[in-house]
């Protein structure tokens, strides 16, 4: 990414302040990954699973289209899918949003702001 990012601040961020603090923003990265991973498979809060997972693949977009031979689409693909996952939840039939919605939704009704918030992001 360092090298073929496609926009120069991008490069001079990675290289400047990603790679020389790796030991704990990996750990940030990885932790992501993981938020998006078990959001998506569970169902819980998969809106916000998807934008997540959106921003990062927008970051891979960014950073690794330029290599050559690269797979550019897969990127375009891994972005367009986590959109789907924003627009359509896809944890309100089996997940557990199916479950926490309601109550959400009841405790925004009674005008409860951080109830209202979750709720968007179920």
């Amino acid at each position: 990414m360092a090298v073929f990012s496609k926009v120069p601040l991008h490069a001079a961020f990675i290289e400047n302040v990603f790679i020389p603090n790796i030991s704990w923003m990996g750990w940030g990265v990885w932790l992501a990954e993981a938020f998006v991973a078990l959001s998506l498979i569970l169902g819980l809060f998969s809106r916000l699973g998807g934008l997540v997972g959106f921003i990062q693949a927008v970051n891979l977009y960014i950073g690794l289209t330029a290599i050559p031979f690269e797979w550019y689409w897969t990127y375009g693909m891994l972005y367009t899918l986590h959109l789907i996952f924003v627009a359509v939840p896809p944890g309100r039939v089996w997940g557990v949003d199916a479950w926490l919605r309601p109550r959400l939704a009841s405790a925004s009704n009674r005008g409860n702001r951080l109830a209202s918030g979750l709720l968007w992001l179920t």
